[in-house]
């Protein structure tokens, strides 16, 4: 049940990075790294780990662990590569103009 309590964390950092990178616009972007991560990377993990290793249900949580490790590693660096200047210059003018 430990691998409980790292999911945990991954996941909530899952969703506070996707909501920011929403709220700035990059769905498309946030998206296509969520199906990517969510649906080939784990989908492949998971039958690997739970059928080909024979680790079962640990295996399914374990892939999801690494699928939610790897999408808050995507986000963080989406949000690293951003523009604040460009992007707080553009909300902006949006709001004034």
């Amino acid at each position: 049940m430990y691998i409980v309590v790292f999911y945990m964390m991954t996941d909530n950092t899952r969703s506070v990075l996707k909501g920011t990178t929403k709220a700035m616009g990059l769905y498309q972007q946030v998206m296509a790294q969520n199906l990517v991560c969510s649906w080939v990377v784990m989908g492949g993990l998971s039958y690997y780990f739970a059928f080909a290793l024979d680790m079962g249900l640990f295996g399914i949580w374990l892939a999801k662990l690494i699928s939610d490790s790897l999408v808050s590693v995507c986000y963080t660096k989406t949000l690293s590569d951003t523009n604040w200047y460009v992007l707080a210059q553009k909300e902006h003018d949006r709001m004034f103009n």
